[in-house]
């Protein structure tokens, strides 16, 4: 047990314990444009497990996934599947097992097991094709994602699991303290990335002995060399109504994590990501996770 003083939290670690944890995640995306909103929100239910470390001392980590479910706007399964939402879940599939290496920080560094997530994409690929054969680009377009030169950008860049891996620990932090940390939001508008820097600051709660609340906010990285105002812009104008029409791209992050301090782990987080165009275009993009009650 790490000891705790009374203004300052001392070894802020991450757990070194070789143990399973269960969670529930949600992830909810909503697309409001040219008076349609689009909705999805995919549920998992995994085990996340610490398992060793690396040459250098970094923590290894397996993501299990034990169920997958579409839910539609009252919460519920939905059973009755759409082509585009089966579609949806077999290409998932490819994710139901992944390892990853990250920092005493616990942000993602790399995913170690590219093969066989390669190997089970082929397997997909071929029931795919099979059943859809016009989906012969969209499969062309894995094929090169997951490419070994490509595949750790796919993951190190994926919302969900750099909202999970999130880089709190690894620091003695004060309560009001800040700490940045740089992002990119994959597909931020339509599919267009964005980066971002993550501001979170430590909120002093009843004791740190307990829970802790770390609060999140984030804002564009208008200076990072990959910021994609050309590519902005040229979406700007094309949902414009009228030639010359000049629009805004508004966006708002901010969330709230849940971290047991002196046991090294987070045990809930929801996030919340906005990206709007006046009355024409809006994204949200909601990432909640709670470990299992019985395991608090």
């Amino acid at each position: 047990m790490y000891s705790i003083l009374p203004h300052t939290m001392q070894g802020f670690k991450l757990s070194q314990d070789r143990v399973t944890r269960s969670y529930f995640s949600q992830v909810d995306i909503r697309v409001e444009k040219d008076k349609k909103t689009v909705h999805n929100t995919v549920a998992t239910e995994f085990h996340l497990t610490h398992y060793g470390h690396d040459k250098e001392r970094r923590p290894l980590y397996r993501w299990e996934v034990i169920n997958r479910f579409l839910l539609n706007e009252r919460g519920n399964i939905i059973k009755k599947l759409k082509k585009a939402q089966r579609i949806a879940l077999m290409v998932a599939t490819i994710n139901d097992r992944l390892e990853f290496v990250v920092d005493k920080s616990f942000q993602l560094v790399a995913v170690t097991n590219t093969q066989e997530i390669r190997d089970k994409w082929r397997e997909v690929r071929s029931e795919l094709l099979d059943e859809f054969p016009d989906l012969v680009e969209m499969a062309t377009d894995f094929d090169w994602q997951l490419k070994e030169e490509n595949i750790q950008q796919v993951f190190l860049n994926d919302n969900f699991f750099t909202t999970l891996f999130s880089g709190f620990f690894d620091e003695g932090l004060e309560p009001k303290q800040i700490k940045h940390r740089n992002r990119i939001m994959a597909n931020a508008v339509e599919r267009i990335d964005i980066p971002m820097i993550e501001t979170s600051t430590l909120m002093r709660g009843k004791s740190f002995s307990n829970d802790a609340r770390i609060k999140v906010i984030g804002d564009f990285d208008i200076a990072h060399k990959k910021f994609p105002k050309a590519k902005l812009n040229t979406f700007l104008g094309d949902i414009a109504e009228k030639a010359g029409d000049k629009h805004t791209l508004t966006f708002d992050y901010n969330g709230q994590y849940i971290v047991k301090p002196e046991e090294g782990v987070i045990v809930k987080a929801a996030v919340t990501s906005c990206f709007k165009i006046d009355g024409l275009y809006q994204k949200t993009i909601n990432i909640t996770f709670n470990m299992e009650e019985d395991e608090r």
